[in-house]
């Protein structure tokens, strides 16, 4: 029989060869212990620089945001001046058109009711002159 094939297991390999198997497992799960714990700590540090990041972002939106909602409110408050006064120099211009349009209404039917009077009467003055009207 071949000599591989005859192990007792009295662990002669370990004295005739200075290989301890249990001792070099556990070195072994030692390191990939501490590499799985390196992989996961980076994986964390990672997530943990990206939450940073996002959580500035945020800050910096935040204050944009801000930013602009005081910049809308300066417009409302500066477009509701520009309304009153538009409202107080403009609105009583406004009626005063409206009477001046009533006025040029009024004069036009007065117009027109003359324009009217004058033509009957340029008829009538027509009809005197060719003597269809007698001396009256």
């Amino acid at each position: 029989a071949d000599s591989d094939d005859d192990d007792d297991g009295s662990g002669d390999d370990a004295a005739t060869t200075g290989f301890d198997p249990a001792t070099s497992l556990a070195d072994a799960a030692e390191a990939t212990f501490l590499k799985v714990s390196d992989a996961v700590r980076a994986d964390a540090d990672a997530v943990s620089a990206e939450f940073r990041h996002l959580a500035a972002m945020n800050q910096s939106a935040g204050a944009r945001y801000a930013a602009i909602g005081r910049r809308v409110g300066d417009a409302h408050v500066f477009a509701d001046k520009v309304r009153k006064v538009q409202d107080a120099g403009i609105a009583p211009q406004l009626a005063r058109l409206e009477e001046i349009e009533a006025s040029v209404g009024s004069l036009e039917n007065a117009a027109n009711a003359l324009d009217a009077r004058c033509a009957e009467l340029e008829r009538r003055f027509a009809r005197v002159v060719d003597g269809e009207v007698g001396d009256a």
